[in-house]
């Protein structure tokens, strides 16, 4: 998310520059490092090429495009000289996907809309507290009470990542839905926080009771919000995993021992 940001707050200082080619470029190139830090920020970069080109311009996505790509170049080329392989990483990234689905039991062909992403943004929950239900009805209030092209960005946004989330495939040789995690939506969050606060500044000079309103549903969400970051303290992905590699590696440092390889049922996830 943090590479995103940067690349988006890049992408509208090239606008306000009459349309800056090179600054277009290095939006690119944090879209590009996005992707190298999680796959899905590929799309985050393609939502704004996108953009770029239904507002019909050509060399804001050219350069975007460019950008991305050479991220791409330099990630394929190191690939092919350290493994043989140029395409190293989509083939781990579709052999941890079939591992997941192995794993937890789950059918890959799953028809997943208006289920499980759907229903983590509109239940609260530890993950999620209040703020994805909050969130997700403002940004549909946006929709109206909000004039402007620049929603329409943060909602192309929010809406490319999240469909590939969906509907996009791990897999190059054949469609493997990717796997579903909390975490993974992390990346769609950002454009619809900015909607939700453009809504809840516009309704603070609508008047007393609308302010009131709008201060006590914030003070709830960050009250919510804490109490689910207390209470998920040591339960959050892996944390089991990394607790019991460090009792391992303690063990092996007291033993002098070294560790060269793992064996049993969760031999291949460590």
């Amino acid at each position: 998310e943090l590479y995103v940001l940067v690349g988006v707050l890049i992408y509208l200082k090239a606008r306000e520059a009459s349309d800056s080619i090179a600054l277009a470029a290095v939006a690119g190139l944090c879209f590009g490092v996005a992707y190298l830090a999680k796959e899905a920020g590929l799309f985050a970069g393609g939502a704004f090429i996108l953009y770029s080109v239904l507002r019909r311009q050509w060399k804001l996505a050219l350069a975007l495009a460019v950008g991305m790509a050479a991220v791409g170049a330099l990630e394929v080329a190191f690939y092919f000289f350290r493994t043989g392989d140029p395409l190293f990483r989509p083939h781990v990234i579709a052999r941890s996907q079939e591992l997941y689905f192995a794993f937890h039991g789950e059918s890959p062909r799953a028809w997943r809309l208006l289920q499980a992403y759907p229903r983590m943004m509109t239940v609260p929950s530890l993950d999620f507290g209040f703020h994805s239900l909050f969130v997700f009805v403002l940004a549909i209030v946006s929709l109206f009470l909000i004039r402007g092209e620049k929603v329409w960005m943060l909602l192309m946004w929010a809406a490319v990542p999240l469909i590939y989330l969906n509907f996009g495939s791990s897999g190059l040789g054949s469609y493997q839905p990717v796997a579903v995690s909390d975490r993974y939506i992390g990346l769609v969050y950002p454009p619809l926080f900015l909607l939700a606060g453009a809504v809840v500044y516009r309704w603070s000079s609508m008047g007393r009771g609308l302010r009131y309103a709008g201060a006590s549903a914030l003070v709830l969400v960050a009250v919510a919000g804490l109490a689910a970051s207390i209470v998920n303290r040591g339960v959050i992905n892996f944390s089991a995993e990394t607790v019991a590699l460090r009792a391992i590696v303690a063990r092996a440092e007291a033993k002098q021992f070294q560790i060269v390889r793992f064996e049993g049922y969760h031999a291949e996830r460590w």
